[in-house]
């Protein structure tokens, strides 16, 4: 953990710095917090397994305790999963939370709401997202860019399928391979 006290601080009362970091494995107690500004926890290694999801999630509900009542709290980052910490927020404290998502490209029904089609024109025009989006797979745009993450369980061409290790994630055998694809392209 870092920490430390700014010079405009007045009230030196409280033995606690006025601000402070910590990772995902950092100790918080015997800490009292008004503002908890939580940034990019997740990224989309820890999807790999439930473990790693949950880190994130564990890690917010160590903060809870020792927030003050009343006290800031604000998210901010990508959502990299379905199930990922903003997800379980979404799911299990909706209504708790000032939610606001936005996508840097809009779909109709916003843009229909009066809203314009990027979200960033002046910095994400449609040739830097153009240029983002063609050296990125359809997963890493839709998570950084559209904050949508593509479900990994039933994606038709999974992450996995593309890197070093891809090739034993692919059926094996021409006969499943066949049945994988006429599943898939089903009409």
């Amino acid at each position: 953990r870092r920490q430390a006290t700014l010079s405009w601080r007045d009230d030196f009362a409280s033995r606690d710095y006025n601000v402070a970091t910590v990772s995902l494995d950092g100790a918080v107690n015997s800490v009292h917090t008004d503002i908890n500004i939580f940034d990019d926890l997740f990224c989309n290694n820890q999807t790999d397994s439930p473990g790693g999801i949950q880190k994130t999630i564990d890690f917010y509900k160590r903060i809870l305790p020792v927030a003050e009542n009343p006290s800031i709290l604000l998210l901010t980052g990508v959502r990299w999963h379905d199930s990922d910490l903003f997800g379980y927020l979404l799911k299990t404290e909706a209504e708790k939370w000032n939610v606001y998502i936005e996508r840097a490209i809009r779909t109709p029904q916003e843009i229909a709401e009066g809203k314009s089609e990027l979200f960033f024109p002046s910095r994400l025009t449609h040739e830097v997202l153009a240029d983002k989006r063609s050296s990125m797979t359809d997963y890493e745009f839709s998570c950084n860019y559209l904050n949508n993450p593509i479900d990994q369980s039933t994606a038709l061409f999974k992450e996995s399928y593309f890197g070093e290790s891809a090739w034993y994630d692919l059926p094996t055998d021409p006969k499943d391979l066949q049945a994988f694809l006429a599943n898939k392209f089903r009409s």
